[in-house]
């Protein structure tokens, strides 16, 4: 029902004004009156009516200085005017500072309900459209954050290798970041991600709180149950102060939220080309959670730790990764017999040096399989793969039949997650290679290859000397060559065919990639009928 509220200083008309409508037929109700201005203010406000019928002459206030004192206000009410034939003038300014409606006295029954119904039906009008405002604006937010996520978690993984296209994309989200002193840091827990989705925003508000002066944050949903977080600064800082806000946000996030969480920081650099290796280092500290618990860790932690262990040679290590990432649970176990008789050559070698190297192995691998680890827990129980948990086995046959079982178990869930054969990277080649003209970002890749985003671009690197960012252009370029020379195509449909949507974009990119723009490569043409 829409509230009406009627105002006019004799209460006759106010009695008829009831008595003749059928407002609930209008689907309104008259929710209260009033003898004057004054009290016509003092009612508006506290019933906030739809629509309000108010006589223009009143003793104290008139009606338009009532109405002009509630339109300042920012009432959003409809208003119906009242005037006798000699009051025709003093109604024009009414109509002219937005009043709805005008009705002469005597009033018509009919007239008066066809005003009203015109005024509900734009109200509804009003209303449906508010509505598919809010919901429009909540759209292009949350369209905002997902890009936003996506072109970070690109930077980051090291999808991105030019400095220049860094910038552009950091502005095109809004982001400045100071090239002074730079860490990534990795927020992680079991159950943030149903924290993230509820209370986001205020999450990160309590990140930005407790931050030392001086220190900015970049904060973006990095994995499901993940934050990434760039601080930035305009000074250098030192691992001292990186640590204080470490410890200041483990304690705000576990205290406001009840949650067990890890947080990794990486290494601190100074431009945002070595984004990509501060969070490759915070992502690998993370790792060490199984055996250092939830805590703050620093990538300079590690590293004093790592030189306490026995050196194992790192194609061991990657060959053990190679073979779960391909299903090979063969070479798998011939790797592990070879971690193990490499460990049986080393001297001074204790249980305890022989349960942290197995740890090492499941963490090397977990920083290569995305998200495998919250899936292990499912599988094992969330103190599984931990030292406390590793320290009841006192042999080593104990700990190499733990290792092959939990290997066993990752190759089982990647089967049901990704289909494996031959070549990783053959593989991730071929996708990019079909759908060169949609969106492929490093994490699309994660989630279809669950791999971490990190290994596929190291595997590029490796594999074909070139970064995934670098390979998915020139894909694109060579597409765009044979497009230009061999079709009709206009310039613009070129660039979208081969996935630019931003032609400006896509002139640089080809005249960075081809020496000459689109328009001179295409007029080579003429040359090649």
């Amino acid at each position: 029902m829409y509230k009406v509220l009627l105002i006019d200083d004799e209460k006759i008309i106010i009695k008829g004004l009831k008595s003749i409508i059928n407002w609930e037929g209008l689907n309104c109700e008259v929710f209260g009156e009033a003898c004057d201005g004054k009290e016509g203010i003092k009612k508006a406000k506290q019933l906030k009516p739809d629509i309000i019928i108010v006589d223009i002459k009143m003793p104290m206030i008139d009606g338009l200085q009532m109405i002009e004192q509630l339109m300042a206000e920012g009432f959003e009410s409809k208003y119906i005017i009242l005037s006798g034939y000699s009051e025709f003038e003093y109604a024009k300014k009414g109509i002219e500072m937005g009043v709805d409606a005008y009705l002469l006295k005597p009033v018509e029954e009919l007239e008066l309900e066809q005003k009203v119904q015109m005024l509900t039906g734009k109200i509804e009008e009003e209303k449906q459209s508010k509505a598919q405002s809010s919901e429009l604006l909540k759209l292009k937010q949350t369209n905002k954050n997902i890009s936003k996520n996506y072109i970070l978690r690109d930077i980051v993984d090291s999808g991105i290798d030019h400095e220049p296209d860094i910038d552009r994309q950091l502005k095109s989200i809004g982001i400045d970041i100071f090239n002074i002193s730079l860490v990534g840091m990795i927020i992680e827990s079991d159950e943030l991600g149903l924290y993230l989705q509820k209370q986001r925003d205020n999450i990160y508000k309590q990140i930005e709180s407790v931050l030392p002066v001086g220190l900015k944050a970049v904060l973006f949903r990095y994995r499901a149950n993940q934050i990434g977080v760039i601080l930035n600064s305009k000074t250098k800082f030192s691992d001292d102060i990186i640590r204080d806000a470490g410890n200041k946000i483990f304690k705000t996030l576990t205290s406001n939220y009840d949650i067990k969480i890890t947080i990794g920081v990486g290494s601190i650099v100074n431009n945002v080309m070595e984004l990509s290796k501060t969070f490759w280092d915070a992502r690998y500290v993370v790792g060490y959670k199984i055996i250092k618990g939830n805590t703050v860790i620093l990538a300079n932690d590690i590293k004093a730790y790592s030189t306490s262990l026995i050196k194992v040679p790192k194609e061991i290590l990657d060959g053990i990764s190679m073979a779960v990432i391909e299903s090979d649970m063969q070479t798998a176990v011939l790797q592990i017999n070879n971690f193990y008789d490499h460990l049986l050559k080393c001297e001074g070698l204790s249980l305890f040096q022989l349960q942290i190297q197995s740890l090492h192995v499941i963490v090397h691998i977990i920083q290569k399989i995305d998200s495998i680890q919250i899936e292990l827990n499912k599988y094992f129980g969330k103190d599984m793969i931990t030292l406390e948990s590793i320290s009841r086995f006192d042999s080593m046959e104990e700990l190499k039949n733990w290792m092959t079982n939990i290997l066993k178990s990752i190759i089982e869930i990647r089967s049901k997650r990704v289909v494996v054969s031959g070549s990783i990277i053959k593989q991730v080649i071929e996708y990019i290679n079909d759908n060169y003209n949609k969106n492929i970002t490093l994490a699309l890749l994660s989630e279809i290859f669950y791999l971490s985003p990190q290994y596929i671009s190291q595997l590029f690197k490796k594999k074909k000397g070139i970064s995934y960012q670098g390979y998915v252009t020139q894909v694109r370029m060579e597409k765009a060559k044979e497009l230009l020379l061999l079709t009709d195509s206009k310039i613009y449909e070129v660039s979208q065919k081969v996935g630019y949507h931003n032609i400006k974009h896509f002139r640089k990119t080809f005249e960075r990639y081809a020496g000459v723009n689109p328009s001179e490569y295409k007029n080579r043409k003429l040359f090649h009928p």
